[in-house]
């Protein structure tokens, strides 16, 4: 068939066009390509910019068989990732090389192995590392064990609860009066209780004021409290029922040696959990939620009356869940929800939320990290039906393409 002048390089061009489509074919045992992380950011104006997501490694565990419990996260003074987790009974700590999750020494409770729950990461003013954990006893009660690293070895610090009464929702950070640990404890009513001590390095562990936080004497801490620190001084949060449900919070003036009352937001309920955090100019935030996801994040200036609120990107429909607040060193306010694997930036002016990833399911808690050189951190538990949870951890980063801060 003797095809018409017009028509042949009509199907030279088709015919390029439909080679230029084909897709090269890699080797037969090259690896699946890892699955895309939407890069996109939400910002309701002049937020901090895009974001560039970089895992370290891949999903670990100590043991291929191990479990890995939900992390805890910090920062050396070099800007490195430090990372705790709990693992058949054992306290796991690495320190990530730049190009691998190498161990900082033994467990250090190798010799007892009966850790549980969430273990706490403290880098102290001088650089020293300490990893804080529940354990159990000999007489199988919960009590609140810490270790420094120092020298390259663990070195035990003294143990804290009455050892008869569990120690509950533990948290320790540094801060400008030295370590901080905060838990849940019943007292001799079998009211459960907020206990605090300081580290002093020559008496050991201290009451920070009488070492209690309660306002009611038949009152009852309800879930875990909150602790947040920074250089201005340390603040904790707490929700007591007595009969109602009411958010108390309280800054420790270093001074006069004595709590000071911060006025609470409103709105708690028998479900609520708060997360505290407390800027480096002593800006309070606060973030509120109940069982089936954010309820508030306000925020207050110093020298403010008033809560300001916050509404947060992605989640204005009131559903997240594994709220966190950090301050970062220079000012900025980092929130961290598992609703659809996010994290967002409060600058003071506006949000904006950045994802890590899909952090399925819904009810994983990120953590974060912040630096004093700018680098951020944020790590989670997770791993697919059926099979052990491992730890991963990725850094967020300035995408190159723009924004003001990293």
């Amino acid at each position: 068939m003797r095809l018409s002048p017009w028509l042949l390089p009509l199907l030279v061009a088709v015919t390029a066009a439909a080679g230029g489509c084909k897709k090269k074919k890699g080797p037969i045992d090259a690896p699946p390509p890892p699955p895309p992380i939407d890069a996109k950011d939400t910002s309701t104006g002049a937020g901090p910019g895009p974001r560039e997501v970089v895992p370290l490694g891949e999903p670990f565990s100590a043991e291929p068989d191990g479990a890995a419990s939900e992390p805890g996260l910090a920062v050396d003074r070099d800007g490195k990732a430090l990372l705790a987790w709990i693992e058949k009974g054992r306290v796991r700590v690495r320190r990530w090389s730049g190009q691998a999750w190498d161990p900082v020494g033994l467990p250090p409770n190798d010799a007892t192995h009966r850790a549980s729950g969430k273990p706490s990461l403290a880098v102290e003013e001088s650089g020293d590392v300490v990893v804080a954990w529940q354990e159990m006893n000999k007489q199988d009660v919960s009590v609140l064990r810490a270790a420094r690293w120092k020298d390259g070895a663990w070195a035990a610090l003294p143990e804290l609860g009455s050892g008869t009464q569990a120690v509950m929702d533990p948290i320790v950070e540094p801060s400008p009066v030295g370590l901080v640990a905060v838990w849940r404890e019943a007292d001799a009513a079998g009211k459960d209780v907020v206990q605090v001590r300081a580290y002093d390095e020559a008496k050991g562990w201290q009451p920070l004021g009488d070492g209690v936080l309660r306002m009611v004497a038949e009152g009852t801490t309800r879930r875990a409290p909150a602790l947040a620190t920074s250089k201005v001084g340390v603040l904790v949060g707490w929700i007591e029922r007595a009969p109602s449900d009411v958010l108390h919070l309280r800054r420790w003036d270093a001074g006069a040696s004595k709590w000071v009352e911060v006025p609470a937001p409103e709105g708690v309920d028998g479900d609520s959990t708060v997360a505290v955090a407390l800027g480096p100019d002593g800006t309070v935030t606060v973030a509120l939620s109940y069982t089936i996801g954010l309820r508030q994040v306000v925020t207050l200036a110093p020298g403010a009356s008033e809560w300001k609120k916050i509404d947060v990107p992605e989640v204005s429909n009131g559903y997240a869940s594994g709220q966190r607040l950090r301050s970062a060193p220079d000012g900025r306010t980092i929130f961290t929800y598992s609703f659809g694997g996010r994290f967002a930036w409060w600058d003071g002016d506006d949000w904006t939320a950045t994802p890590v990833g899909v952090m399925a399911p819904s009810t994983i808690v990120p953590v974060t990290a912040a630096g004093e050189n700018g680098a951020v951190f944020v790590g989670w538990s997770a791993g697919p039906a059926n099979a052990p949870a491992k730890v991963r951890v990725v850094e967020v980063k300035k995408h190159p393409a723009g924004g003001a801060k990293p």
